[in-house]
């Protein structure tokens, strides 16, 4: 049993307790547990219980993706599961957008002492994989149940039993495997009311046209579930279903009700449904027909009066069965719409394959991107995480930017597909970093620890020769002077050779020190080009105490990039747009290297690797570059500078923006909606 709390967003103190081994969460009306946080999407992720009451995690392909996190360990995932490994009483938490949600495992004792009625309905996206290849599913006969006589006020058993004894199929069945072009001729030429079937299949037509045109699968079945409406006018339930092989049923992948009816929608037949995909063909029942038949309890408690339901089959495998009932009664259905519901069912079939065929495409480029974002994260260890972080950060801030009532943006809107782009540029905008030097990339210091360690042992070997320079300098004097050493000429040797002891020392110190994430001061200037006069001779031959390369690394005023090493850098940015100019996507994504490409450029035109000016920066670049240098900025330390806090990074933001490098309008939008939401450990 799943308890499912909301600690904060705008659903905060909501809690519910679930008895289903399926619970999905979402924005959607339809989703077992229903979140009104406008960063969370419509159907964002699904609970499940699997053998041994373990439980896992499936982000549903959501726009901005799920955080879980159990103690100090966190995961951000999207498009994907996560097992859960918790026993009962413990509780993982679930970020989504602003909403953090706890997750509970109730204990045995908790459930027995909760009753709350459950929707046993996924998730939209959730597909079953078992009806690839239809499994005949044996059915165990209900013995015969006759109404028994009873005096006085009958009991419920008996009323079920009377309802149950009067349901029967009407003689009407359809192989789903006959042309659908046979069918609808056949309709329209034999149809007892030629007006309202040529409504019909104009209703049908339209929606196959209009099937053709979808690739969303939600946007698939919220169609058929309309058309289905429309077509059928007594109809009151419509629903599409997969067999669930952990629970031996049937079970939605998509259900609804017509509006301003309230059927019971808990209920599904699992008898008609088995029969039609053992049977392979549509089936029609229909309440109080002359054939008798013995049908299942829930057929009664549902409330079935009449019902349509026809397997989907593609080309490639059974997608499910499609039902439609009419429950109360509120009428029935004629052997006619057997024939039409039986060509929706085709035209929804092949929808949906198209649609799960674009999703495995989906899948297969998501997965794409999350190993080419990994890859950079391994080139460059001290910066694993920030693309992903910088994705996050961008989806946030376009959310709030389409949100703005007033402003210069309040006018501003991104469709679903441009969000999609622009999480896709924000993760691969380092992707040109795989063009940058290992060295070069993951430089943490102004000389290479090899380069520091030749220079440090140069030094020891100057200063040994230095010390011994007086020593003979004396001596020969003195042999030249033919002369005994007095205490003053041991002075003088002293007081030269502790003169080299602090200048050396001072050398080792400055190299050491300039290794650091120090800045170079004027004395710093001097005693390097001091350094740099420095001979002493080695093998026979004069060497430089510090060459030239050494010397202009140890000059950088800061960081630890020379200006040849900061460009190679800053090639990333050109690198990005011209490695990823060179896939070829689609006409939604096509904007997808000019955003990464841009990320560094500045309003103002001194940015690179274009220096566009504010004209030709499109707001989606503006929005990915605030994004890009805060996290920079906020991440965990670098070996050339201290991690900043928000307030610190927002400060640096705003200077920039005084300057006219940055869109000050954005980047208050940014510190207001979307760093002020930003979870205690992320801001400080």
């Amino acid at each position: 049993m799943l308890k499912l709390s909301v600690l904060s967003g705008p659903d905060s103190g909501k809690t519910q307790v679930f008895h289903a081994r399926r619970v999905s969460i979402g924005k959607d009306s339809r989703n077992d547990f229903r979140l009104r946080d406008e960063e969370v999407s419509r159907f964002h992720g699904v609970f499940e219980q699997t053998e041994g009451n373990a439980l896992r995690y499936r982000d549903l392909n959501s726009a901005a993706g799920s955080v879980l996190r159990l103690g100090e360990r966190s995961q951000h995932i999207r498009g994907s599961s996560l097992n859960l490994e918790t026993a009962a009483g413990e509780g993982f938490q679930l970020r989504l957008g602003q909403s953090l949600v706890l997750l509970e495992l109730l204990t045995g004792e908790a459930e027995r002492s909760t009753h709350q009625p459950i929707r046993p309905i996924e998730a939209i996206r959730q597909r079953s994989q078992s009806l690839a290849t239809p499994t005949p599913i044996s059915l165990t006969p209900l013995a015969s149940m006759q109404p028994t006589p009873a005096q006085g006020t009958p009991s419920r058993a008996d009323v079920v039993s009377a309802q149950m004894a009067s349901f029967a199929p009407a003689p009407a069945s359809r192989s789903a495997e006959e042309p659908a072009f046979n069918i609808v001729r056949r309709v329209s030429k034999d149809s007892a009311a030629p007006t309202f079937a040529a409504e019909q299949l104009r209703v049908l037509f339209r929606v196959s046209r209009e099937l053709n045109a979808l690739n969303s699968m939600d946007e698939i079945l919220q169609r058929v579930a309309a058309a289905t409406f429309e077509l059928f006018p007594n109809a009151n339930f419509f629903a599409i279903v997969v067999h669930d092989e952990e629970l031996s049923q049937f079970v939605p992948i998509y259900s609804q009700v017509r509006a301003g009816t309230n059927p019971n929608e808990h209920i599904l037949s699992q008898s008609l449904l088995t029969q039609v995909v053992e049977q392979r063909e549509a089936v029609l029942y229909v309440r109080g027909s002359r054939e008798a038949m013995n049908p299942r309890r829930s057929i009664v408690m549902a409330q079935i009066s009449a019902s349509m339901a026809t397997p989907l089959f593609g080309q490639r495998k059974l997608m499910g069965v499609m039902q439609v009932d009419v429950r109360g009664n509120a009428g029935g259905f004629h052997n006619d719409d057997i024939e039409l519901f039986t060509v929706m069912g085709a035209s929804t079939a092949f929808a949906m394959e198209r649609a799960e065929l674009s999703e495995n495409v989906f899948q297969t480029f998501e997965a794409f991107v999350n190993a080419s974002v990994a890859a950079i994260d391994a080139r460059d260890p001290a910066t694993a995480g920030h693309s992903q972080r910088v994705a996050e950060l961008t989806q946030r801030l376009a959310l709030a930017v389409c949100r703005c009532e007033d402003g210069p943006y309040a006018a501003f809107s991104m469709r679903d597909a441009e969000l999609v782009e622009l999480r896709y540029a924000a993760l691969l905008h380092d992707f040109g970093k795989i063009g940058v030097r290992e060295s070069v990339l993951q430089k943490a210091s102004r000389l290479a620890p090899s380069s520091m360690l030749v220079l440090l042992q140069r030094i020891e070997t100057a200063f040994q020769q230095a010390m011994s320079a007086p020593l003979e300098r004396s001596w020969q004097s003195l042999k030249s002077e033919q002369r005994a050493p007095t205490s003053q000429d041991h002075q003088v040797v002293e007081r030269e050779r502790a003169e080299l002891r602090r200048s050396f020392a001072a050398y080792r110190e400055l190299v050491q020190r300039l290794q650091g994430p120090t800045r170079l001061t004027p004395a710093d200037v001097l005693l390097l080009q001091e350094m740099r006069s420095c001979r002493f001779e080695q093998h026979g031959l004069l060497v430089e105490l510090l060459s030239a390369q050494e010397l202009e690394e140890l000059s950088i005023s800061h960081g630890t990039l020379s200006a040849e090493e900061r460009a190679h850098v800053e090639s990333h940015a050109a690198l990005s747009r011209e490695y990823l100019s060179r896939i070829p996507w689609s006409k939604e994504l096509e904007r997808i290297p000019l955003l990464a490409g841009q990320h560094h450029e500045k309003l103002d035109g001194s940015g690179y690797p274009d220096g566009l000016g504010a004209d030709a920066i499109i707001p989606q670049v503006r929005m990915l570059t605030i994004c890009d240098i805060f996290d920079a900025l906020t991440s965990t330390d670098r070996p050339y500078r201290r991690a900043f806090d928000a307030e610190q990074a927002l400060d640096v933001l705003r200077f920039e923006a005084q300057g006219g490098k940055l869109d000050a309008d954005l980047l208050e939008l940014f510190a207001r909606d979307v760093v002020s939401r930003l979870e205690p450990a992320r801001r400080g």
